[in-house]
């Protein structure tokens, strides 16, 4: 090859680099409502990580419910419950991101969970834990409410022709 034709070619790939990059951007900013996801991922995270770690490190102040009927229950249930399905939020998040909402929606829902069953703690009785590791049961509750609303909200249309958010930016509607 020449060297005209090396530099037309690197030209040439340069040029569909930077229009992928521009149409990832493009599809990550005009995904419906990522900042209101954003948001509630983070404040998920923030909340479930306050409340999961005292709750290993302080498992014995917790009353036992089924299936947790003692402090090694409660923890090996952490080590195995918090990092999977915050995990699977993490990775609904992404998929969300990218304009795979269909794909994204269990995953958001099953991290969900990690906020709402916090409450399942009262089952057992009132645990006798500082003020703000208790704050932490209700505002995991309420984290884990505003995700599993956020999911149903995106069932709703969008605005995006007569489906409902469209599953990969640029994609015709259903």
């Amino acid at each position: 090859m020449t060297l005209e034709a090396n530099q037309v070619q690197e030209e040439r790939q340069q040029a569909e680099g930077a229009a992928q990059g521009r149409a990832g951007k493009s599809a990550r900013s005009s995904v419906p409502r990522l900042g209101v996801l954003r948001a509630i991922v983070a404040f998920n995270l923030l909340s479930t990580s306050l409340h999961y770690t005292h709750n290993f490190v302080d498992a014995h102040a917790y009353p036992d419910v089924f299936p947790f009927y003692s402090a090694t229950a409660y923890q090996i249930g952490i080590i195995i419950s918090w990092p999977l399905l915050t995990g699977l939020g993490i990775w609904g998040y992404r998929l969300y991101a990218n304009g795979k909402v269909r794909q994204s929606r269990p995953l958001l829902a099953a991290y969900s969970l990690l906020g709402l069953t916090t409450l399942g703690h009262f089952l057992g009785g009132n645990p006798d834990i500082p003020p703000l590791f208790y704050a932490t049961l209700f505002s995991d509750f309420i984290a884990g409410l505003a995700l599993l609303g956020f999911v149903v909200w995106t069932l709703r249309p969008s605005g995006h022709g007569s489906g409902g958010s469209p599953e990969i930016e640029g994609a015709s509607p259903r």
